[in-house]
């Protein structure tokens, strides 16, 4: 899904989801690994006007917040506790 923790990203951005070539893609579709780190590789049909920049700003500081592993299928980790 194109979700964030709780939040479906193309509600919370519909201008930008308007705008984006990449409107089936989730997050760690986006992403591609590069010399030991992930770029992020979004796609646009057109530029941003002046008064849209914020919006995208807001959630480019979102999407930073998603930790990627190289590892691109989900799976359980269990980690022993001292109790």
């Amino acid at each position: 899904s194109n979700r964030v923790g709780e939040d479906c990203l193309a509600k919370r951005f519909p201008r930008v989801y308007l705008n984006s070539t990449q409107k089936d893609l989730v997050v760690g579709e986006i992403d591609v690994w590069v010399d030991g780190g992930w770029v992020r590789k979004l796609g646009w049909r057109r530029n941003w006007f002046t008064w849209e920049e914020p919006i995208v700003d807001d959630l480019n500081q979102i999407l930073q917040r998603v930790m990627l592993s190289q590892e691109r299928e989900d799976r359980l980790i269990w980690k022993a506790a001292s109790s």
